[in-house]
């Protein structure tokens, strides 16, 4: 009788042991499952969260390089009707205006470069743009507005400036700075059209960014 006993409590125990292996096992599993849900979730959040951001801020710097090639074909359709002309190896200025722009597009920084078509100028002129010995240049058609943030996730626009027959240069960061001058200059050989944004002084032909 006792040996039936023993056996009894034996196999009672080893029953226990078993269910509750089992119990831990799918708690575990359970556990396990949650996380990788959570997970899953969380990646879909925030995959969300970031296209979003990327599509509002694409459209904000989209209309931001809009408004600056507006602004240029503006003040070139202006410029055409004066008819002064600089002197040799000279620059007049014959427009210049502050733009408003914000300080950052959806809370991150960025800049706007203004850039012309290749062939580009090889040398940097000698002189500031109202100074004089200037070094002559190659004719350039084309002209572009790049807009682009500095900080996660990078976004990049690049806009043409339709009908225009002008060299542009320049640029600027957060807004600062945000001046635009129309000139027309004289390199000894033949006038050109030049629009200038930012506080730049110096010709330097930029004609594209990486």
């Amino acid at each position: 009788m006792r040996k039936f006993l023993d056996i009894s409590l034996k196999a009672g125990r080893k029953y226990h042991n078993a269910k509750g292996q089992a119990k831990f096992i799918e708690y575990l599993m359970t556990v396990i499952f949650s996380m990788l849900v959570l997970v899953a979730l969380s990646t879909m959040i925030r995959t969300f969260y970031e296209n979003a951001l990327k599509a509002s801020i694409t459209q904000s710097i989209d209309q931001l390089a809009s408004q600056v090639s507006n602004e240029i074909v503006k003040y070139y359709q202006f410029a055409k009707e004066i008819k002064m002309q600089p002197k040799a190896n000279s620059s007049l200025l014959l427009y210049e205006t502050t733009l408003k722009l914000p300080a950052t597009i959806s809370s991150r920084n960025y800049e706007i470069i203004l850039a012309t078509s290749n062939p580009f100028w090889i040398s940097i002129t000698v002189s500031n743009i109202s100074g004089v010995n200037m070094t002559p240049v190659t004719r350039t058609s084309g002209a572009k507005v790049i807009v682009r943030t500095t900080q996660t996730p990078i976004v990049s626009v690049e806009k043409d400036i339709p009908n225009v027959e002008l060299d542009v240069e320049g640029g600027l960061q957060n807004g600062v700075g945000a001046t635009l001058r129309y000139y027309k200059f004289n390199t000894g050989n033949a006038v050109y059209n030049m629009v200038v944004l930012g506080e730049y002084d110096i010709l330097t032909k930029i004609t594209g960014v990486t």
